[in-house]
């Protein structure tokens, strides 16, 4: 979840956040399926929400969470969590030789109006090597940008193509890239062309995450499905029968 969107009862997750958080682990376990004593680190991290999923069952391994919207506040009261705080790279410890074995970067590159630059930083970073795997995720299709991107305060939105141009040229090299959430699709494409036609604002301040209060068995229920829905079309995809998708996803390297 975005910071922005972050409500104020935190109890109720978003299915498709939930659903997000499972892609997530299903498409790294395949490429990293050793997880002790790795650095893993969740650039954007937002509310934490995943990686503290994510961290739950991996206890030899160390943990980072970097995001621009944490207050020195929230820093100091989060001191001493499991899961190191920092407010941008430059932050990292520089006196120990840290290099992160996995590193997500989840919904956020979409954010940065200069994506290029900001991929490129990642490569230079001392932080990452040839051997770092990540993981990135970033809404799909620049023909369904709409007032729920503009309020999230997206600059774009991508396809696997895009998204595969941006690291190649960047310096990193793809080892999987997809998309998912297809039954998502439909309903975000007759909702933007309501709001085009009719000038309808889909989302206004303070909707979409933030609100959700559907009872938890119902919430549940949908997130089963939004992962089902990848697991099928994952498996379609893994022989060759490519399907969009809401949401894209890329795997990579630093090229060496």
């Amino acid at each position: 979840m975005d910071l922005r969107e972050l409500p104020k009862n935190n109890e109720n997750r978003h299915p498709w956040e939930m659903a997000r958080a499972e892609v997530a682990k299903s498409l790294v376990d395949h490429h990293c399926s050793n997880y002790e004593d790795k650095n893993i680190l969740d650039l954007g991290c937002g509310d934490l929400f995943f990686l503290t999923k994510f961290s739950k069952d991996k206890t030899s391994a160390k943990f980072y969470a970097i995001d621009t919207a944490f207050t020195d506040e929230y820093l100091e009261t989060n001191k001493g969590s499991s899961i190191k705080l920092y407010k941008s790279l430059d932050k990292l410890p520089k006196d120990e030789e840290l290099v992160f074995d996995l590193v997500f970067i989840m919904d956020v590159v979409e954010h940065i109006e200069d994506d290029h630059g900001f991929i490129n930083t990642l490569r230079e970073s001392a932080f990452i090597s040839p051997e770092t795997i990540i993981f990135i995720t970033v809404p799909a299709f620049q023909n369904l940008f709409c007032s729920h991107d503009k309020f999230l305060g997206h600059f774009r939105r991508y396809t696997n193509k895009s998204l595969e141009n941006l690291i190649s040229k960047s310096g990193f090299d793809k080892i999987q890239v997809g998309y998912f959430f297809f039954s998502l699709l439909l309903p975000r494409y007759i909702e933007v062309i309501k709001e085009r036609n009719l000038g309808n604002k889909i989302y206004k301040e303070g909707t979409g995450l933030t609100r959700w209060t559907t009872n938890n068995f119902i919430t549940q229920y949908i997130a089963r499905l939004l992962y089902f829905d990848f697991m099928i079309f994952n498996l379609f995809n893994s022989i060759g029968i490519k399907f969009p998708g809401l949401s894209n996803y890329i795997v990579c390297r630093k090229s060496v």
